[in-house]
């Protein structure tokens, strides 16, 4: 029998290569889910794992294998998994991701929302980690695209998902691959979809570079992109007004205004999030547990639907090493299922 994989304060114990391997092969729904969960918290444990581990190119045929799991449960894990480990990777990020990338890139197309935040928050930790790959990154988002095979709704969502990957690191950086991928998109798809296309350009107008850029693209593409000018040129104003709006909001309305799961308070999601601050976590839980105490039917249907992601940060608390914490968080997690549990069956798949 494989030994399962065991963490404690002062040490991590890890099963040989070879049964990682057949941990993640495995058939068994809960045994790769499981398999990943305890692999992300190893990783918080020992920075050097990577390095020690010898059969990285099995692990990554694991990888791309579950990314393309017909689970989304697991999906989710392996791009959390991969999100947390980029720093681990050291000199072999770049071959680590560029063997990832084209299995990567079709999750920002997901029909589940939890699945294309993961993508993006993974994308752009790359990106921050090494904004020179941003050229790499462009060509698979540009393959995915055009690849006439990929279904259209999944293209649609991608584009939504885009703008998010423009971060400062990479602001001043040459983002003519994906343009030129747009432009002919444009020129091979209907024309009641160019509405989506032009939305994405209007993120790079006003910069010389988008107009160097769609000056030199064939003729026909160049003529399409022409039509859409001032349409691009309105779409990009209305944003940059709507962001100076948002920017007179005080940053701490602007931030309890916003939720996640449905229901709880960004900033006590965050606080939730911190690793190294027992005192912060015991007081986001308190919050949480007033939230689920007093939760209404209607908040309960649509908090329900978030709760696969919940869960995972539950999850990930419970690895904290302070008893307090962790004694807290079975508490939350035990009136969670008291309050939400007779609305879980849509959600559950058998």
């Amino acid at each position: 029998m494989l030994a399962p994989i065991m963490t404690d304060r002062n040490m991590t114990l890890l099963p040989p290569d070879e049964d990682i391997i057949e941990f993640l092969r495995s058939t068994d729904f809960d045994v790769r889910l499981q398999t990943l969960c305890r692999l992300t918290v190893w990783v918080k444990h020992d920075p050097q794992w990577f390095s020690k581990f010898v059969k990285k190119g099995d692990l990554f045929k694991q990888f791309e294998r579950l990314l393309m799991n017909d689970r989304w449960e697991v999906q989710h894990q392996c791009i959390k998994f991969l999100h947390d480990a980029l720093p681990t990777f050291g000199n072999y990020v770049k071959w680590c991701m560029t063997y990832l990338l084209p299995c990567i890139v079709t999750k920002l197309g997901s029909p589940k929302i939890t699945i294309r935040r993961i993508t993006n928050q993974m994308l752009i930790a790359y990106l921050k980690l090494q904004p020179d790959a941003l050229n790499i990154v462009q060509k698979e988002i540009a393959n995915f695209l055009l690849n006439d095979k990929n279904d259209v709704q999944l293209k649609d969502e991608a584009l939504r998902e885009i703008p998010n990957l423009m971060i400062t690191e990479c602001a001043s950086q040459n983002w003519k691959i994906l343009i030129r991928s747009l432009a002919e998109m444009m020129h091979t798809i209907p024309s009641k979809r160019h509405e989506k296309i032009v939305r994405l350009l209007a993120h790079f107008n006003g910069t010389e570079k988008l107009q160097k850029i769609l000056s030199e693209l064939p003729v026909e593409q160049y003529e399409i992109c022409r039509k859409y000018e001032q349409m691009i040129s309105e779409i990009s104003e209305t944003a940059k007004e709507s962001l100076k709006n948002k920017e007179k909001i005080s940053p701490s309305i602007d931030v309890e205004l916003r939720f996640r799961f449905g229901i709880i308070p960004m900033l006590t999601s965050t606080m939730l999030s911190n690793e190294t601050d027992p005192t912060s976590r015991i007081v986001a839980l308190e919050q949480v547990r007033e939230i689920m105490n007093g939760i209404k039917l209607e908040d309960s249907r649509k908090f329900a639907t978030h709760l696969h992601s919940y869960l995972l940060t539950l999850g990930n608390v419970l690895d904290d090493l302070n008893f307090k914490v962790v004694a807290l968080c079975l508490d939350v997690l035990r009136l969670t299922l008291e309050k939400v549990g007779p609305l879980l069956a849509p959600y559950i798949q058998v």
